[in-house]
């Protein structure tokens, strides 16, 4: 392949690949490090928006549908 820089050889372009995989990884790593620190406060989110319905909502990611049971 011939680039402006001059031709690339196997080296190269396995550096190049290895490195946009190293860049992709990090990048993942950096979204589920935000996922987690925003778990709590969306966590907490979904208690107040039970509490406020008064209402107590189940959610399973093995069930096809959730359920909410009243606390009457």
């Amino acid at each position: 392949m011939n680039f402006p820089c001059g031709p690339l050889d196997s080296i190269q372009l396995i550096a190049l690949i290895l490195f946009g995989l190293l860049t992709l990884q990090c990048l993942l790593g950096i979204g589920l490090g935000i996922g987690f620190l925003l778990q709590p406060p969306l966590y907490s989110t979904v208690i107040n928006l039970n509490s406020a319905f008064n209402k107590q909502a189940y959610f399973s990611i093995y069930a096809r549908y959730s359920y909410s049971v009243d606390n009457r």
